[in-house]
């Protein structure tokens, strides 16, 4: 019962990481053509996600 969680859970995240990858494509693209430059936008990208993946990092020890 236990590998049945695990594995629906491991396709959920899959799944959830297709979809943000393309949502992700498609607000990077509506942002330039906004005028944002691509250097820009990565380190926005950078500066929002380290400290979010600091936190979950601190909150699973």
């Amino acid at each position: 019962m236990q590998i049945h969680s695990r594995t629906a859970k491991a396709w959920w995240c899959v799944l959830l990481a297709g979809f943000l990858w393309g949502v992700g494509a498609l607000v990077a693209q509506s942002a330039m053509q906004a005028g944002i430059s691509p250097h820009s936008l990565s380190l926005a990208r950078f500066a929002l996600g380290l400290p979010l993946l600091w936190l979950w990092h601190v909150g699973h020890d």
